[in-house]
């Protein structure tokens, strides 16, 4: 259930930041939010969804993935703990744009 307009700018912002983009997480049903240990408001469970989790696999592909989201609007950005090495900036990278959840957040 992901937002078709969300989707083609995943697209554009691929294109843009010129790393791949490997989504780890999009829709959950709030079954599969829980069992995930999801915050209980995720913007992941939200329809249609406007939501992905990102993989990173060093700082360099984190530094564009971060940049072009601010450039294309995003204003909800998390690089979760979970996964990452911080050795080489692997991670997971999570964006989102709700219209639910307040704006202008980075974890």
């Amino acid at each position: 259930m992901m937002d078709a307009h969300f989707l083609r700018l995943l697209y554009r912002m691929r294109q843009t930041a010129g790393v791949p983009f490997r989504v780890r997480s999009d829709y959950r049903t709030p079954e599969h939010n829980e069992a995930v240990a999801g915050v209980e408001d995720s913007a992941h469970t939200e329809a249609p969804c406007r939501a992905v989790d990102l993989w990173a696999e060093n700082n360099y592909e984190r530094f564009r993935i971060i940049t072009v989201a601010g450039r294309f609007g995003f204003n909800r950005i998390g690089c979760v703990k979970y996964g990452a090495d911080p050795k080489t900036g692997a991670g997971l990278i999570h964006r989102d744009a709700s219209e639910n959840l307040p704006a202008e957040v980075m974890w």
